[in-house]
């Protein structure tokens, strides 16, 4: 009797003789993945290696006060952060810029705090002038303040 793959024997009341045939399939071999660790952050893929085809993730994090422009695979800039792995192996990178602090007409972002003090200054010196309540009208009622 011969029994297709994932059928039940059941009722067996001698010994029997079980012989299994395989038949070989085609497991491509990964390619390898080179990681080059760029200045000002560090990268890492997941999964560590991959046939053609095989979708993979870049994870980049930069250090403080960087942020990612771009992924590179052998030396090309991608979209995004993930790739399909060609039919070889692949170096990835990536390329880290300091975070831009300055706003289109070109005045630095000032942090929270020292933006607080400039004004509480500002207001003092108003106030100790004379100009008080008009100055604030009329410096809130310019373009681009």
């Amino acid at each position: 009797t011969t029994y297709k793959a994932g059928a039940m024997v059941e009722n067996i009341t001698a010994d029997t003789t079980f012989t299994a045939v395989w038949r070989e399939i085609n497991i491509p071999d990964p390619n390898g993945i080179t990681v080059t660790q760029p200045a000002n952050g560090t990268i890492r893929v997941n999964p560590s290696n991959g046939s053609a085809g095989t979708l993979i993730t870049v994870t980049a994090t930069p250090d403080e006060g960087y942020e990612l422009a771009y992924i590179t695979v052998d030396g090309e800039k991608i979209t995004g952060n993930t790739f399909r792995m060609p039919d070889k192996a692949v170096t990835v990178s990536a390329v880290f810029v300091p975070i831009d602090n300055t706003v289109a007409d070109g005045m630095a972002v000032l942090a929270p705090p020292v933006f607080a003090a400039c004004l509480f200054y500002l207001s003092l010196a108003l106030v100790l002038f004379g100009l008080g309540e008009y100055a604030w009208l009329k410096l809130l009622d310019k373009p681009n303040f």
